[in-house]
């Protein structure tokens, strides 16, 4: 498998396939991005085919010598920004989901409590919601950290902030998601 580097100068040139081996290699960790920043699954599709074709529009900004992925996730996360400034509906939306969490029940129901599968399944969602609950400045970093993968350094490029406020970012974004769970009692204290 080529580097990315390697395919995007490729691209640069004029390699259609080369091109298509980028969109292809990270089309589902665009969409997983997406999703995780709040997108619905149609909205985040929308969005992946408009960073894809961001970046065929800026083949010529990239710079060879920086690394790939940290100016591709750079291109999503402009995206996305766009995305909010664009879509009072999208703002909405996640208000009203807000709202039906907080008027849902503090635990698990008994018949819930039968099935550990459901279980591990309503931890993952309550982990979801805890950090759609977070400031979108925190929920990029421990997105791109913890689901995308990204080294601080690379976060720090996507975001255009120094690396310490990552740190910083991700630890409080941690913070809160743990608070969030414990205030719902998914977690113990401790």
């Amino acid at each position: 498998m080529e580097v990315d580097e390697v395919l995007m100068v490729r691209a640069q040139a004029g390699d259609r396939e080369a091109f298509g081996s980028l969109a292809t290699r990270y089309e589902t960790p665009m969409f997983r991005f997406f999703c995780r920043m709040g997108a619905e699954t149609d909205a985040a599709a929308d969005l992946l085919q408009e960073t894809i074709l961001q970046l065929y529009e800026r083949l010529d900004a990239y710079d060879p010598t920086r690394p790939f992925r940290a100016w591709l996730y750079g291109i999503a996360h402009l995206v996305w920004k766009d995305s909010r400034r664009q879509s009072a509906r999208r703002l909405e939306y996640l208000s009203r989901l807000a709202a039906m969490e907080r008027e849902a029940p503090e635990g698990p129901s008994p018949e819930h409590e039968l099935d550990a599968g459901f279980d591990r399944d309503l931890i993952g969602v309550a982990v979801r919601v805890a950090v759609s609950h977070l400031s979108e400045e925190h929920r990029a970093v421990l997105i791109l950290r913890h689901y995308q993968g990204l080294a601080y350094p690379e976060i720090a490029e996507v975001l255009g902030i120094p690396v310490g406020t990552v740190k910083s970012r991700l630890h409080h974004a941690l913070r809160g998601v743990k608070a969030e769970l414990v205030r719902k009692k998914v977690l113990e204290v401790g």
